[in-house]
């Protein structure tokens, strides 16, 4: 028999019993770097003292709330500013509803809200007024304009703010209820709990959401110019979107 021969193919035991030892070394290996299970949630909820623990949460939400959003409390002030801010532009302020957006694409973490406006006046003093929106401590973008022109224009402007996205926190008390029902008194902190993790959320998103807006605000003093004069000059109507840009139909 041909010695060659026979060394190879005792060999391939040997090789795949080295596989198999390197391959279990690797998994116990990556096992022992894995974080550790948390305690099932009685054991963190024994531990509580949970008037303690709701004071942290609620100082955590008041921490990450840095005003940029729009919350439904700071609505009354958003519309009395674009009210002012319309005046001070020198134009008539038409119409101004403030609603959540129905066309805002899904954007994890983030509700849009939607103000739009009709104005009239001379459209040489629209760009002072979408200038102006930057002066609000919420974040917000313009979404789209039109209108049309003559000494006199008329315009529909959408404005976009943004909240955080409310989280889903009905089924708290009952899933407590039914199965930790001696801790059913915890539902409250853990409801706090899911609304610090959305705020959060915002916080994270809240230096994007600035920089988009300061680019759009960009674009429309740079992209709007010349239609403005045109229309003016002109007659004939205008629009403006992120997607295509300042368009004359």
């Amino acid at each position: 028999m041909d010695i060659r021969r026979r060394s190879k193919i005792s060999a391939w035991p040997l090789l795949g019993g080295l596989q198999i030892l390197i391959l279990s070394m690797l998994i116990v290996a990556g096992l022992r770097t894995l974080p550790p299970r948390p305690p099932p949630m009685s054991e963190r909820l024994d531990g509580l003292d949970l008037r303690q623990a709701g004071a942290g949460v609620t100082d955590a939400i008041a921490a990450a709330d840095s005003g940029r959003a729009l919350q439904p409390d700071d609505e009354q002030r958003a519309t009395l500013f674009l009210q002012l801010l319309s005046q001070a532009a020198e134009l008539r302020l038409l119409s101004l509803t403030l609603n959540p957006s129905l066309t805002a694409p899904a954007e994890e973490g983030l509700f849009p809200v939607d103000a739009t406006l009709s104005l009239t006046g001379d459209p040489f003093n629209l760009p002072i007024f979408l200038d102006g929106l930057q002066r609000q401590r919420a974040v917000n973008h313009v979404v789209s304009v039109k209108g049309r022109g003559g000494v006199i224009g008329e315009f529909k402007v959408r404005v976009r703010y943004y909240r955080p996205s409310p989280p889903r926190t009905d089924w708290i008390a009952a899933r407590l209820a039914e199965e930790e029902p001696e801790h059913a008194g915890a539902s409250d902190l853990l409801e706090q709990a899911a609304w610090l993790s959305v705020w959060r959320r915002f916080q994270f998103e809240e230096r994007g959401l600035v920089a988009r807006a300061a680019q759009i605000r960009a674009r429309v003093s740079r992209e709007l110019a010349a239609p403005l004069i045109e229309v003016r000059a002109g007659g004939g109507t205008l629009s403006w979107d992120e997607e295509q840009g300042a368009r004359q139909l």
